[in-house]
């Protein structure tokens, strides 16, 4: 079970790091939690100011604008999400979910795949009655290039419409 930290707590993280200097593996050994925990707190004191360690309420729904700016942030600009969290307050994972579910997983931007290898395997699994090894590979190629096509048309489609909306 994920542990909450109150907002004091997160303070003197912040405080620590800058009036004592010390590393986020020191802070982490007092506060009692890991470094990439401070590490978290500290990015995203940088971006939101101590507005951004309050606690806030983590079932919160999102509306699709929301998402579609935090998914052109990595797919259009190449924020990476380590970074785009912090910068809206939410975690680098949910970021990445959120960017997978766009994307269905394909490979943008020369990024790695977004794709788990469960569904890797299935779209190998999907090929697996071709005999020839290099008709199948061709197709499973044939395949991730469609995919890649498709989320590609999707991210230019969001691009126009955050530029529509800008005019």
């Amino acid at each position: 079970m994920q542990r909450v930290f109150s907002f004091e707590t997160r303070m003197e993280a912040v405080r620590l790091y800058e009036e004592e200097d010390l590393s986020s593996y020191e802070i982490a050994k007092r506060i009692g939690t890991c470094h990439s925990v401070v590490e978290r707190w500290l990015k995203i004191y940088k971006f939101n100011g101590i507005e951004g360690l309050k606690i806030k309420n983590y079932h919160q729904d999102y509306d699709d604008d929301f998402r579609k700016k935090i998914i052109e942030q990595v797919t259009v600009q190449n924020i990476p999400y380590s970074r785009v969290g912090p910068m809206n307050r939410l975690s680098p994972s949910t970021v990445k979910r959120w960017v997978i579910q766009s994307t269905k997983g394909l490979k943008l931007n020369g990024k790695k795949n977004l794709i788990t290898s469960e569904e890797a395997a299935a779209i190998r699994e999907k090929f697996k009655h071709v005999k020839d090894p290099e008709i199948r590979k061709i197709m499973e190629r044939n395949y991730w290039l469609e995919m890649e096509n498709e989320a590609l048309k999707k991210s230019e489609a969001l691009t126009q419409a955050q530029q529509k909306k800008k005019q």
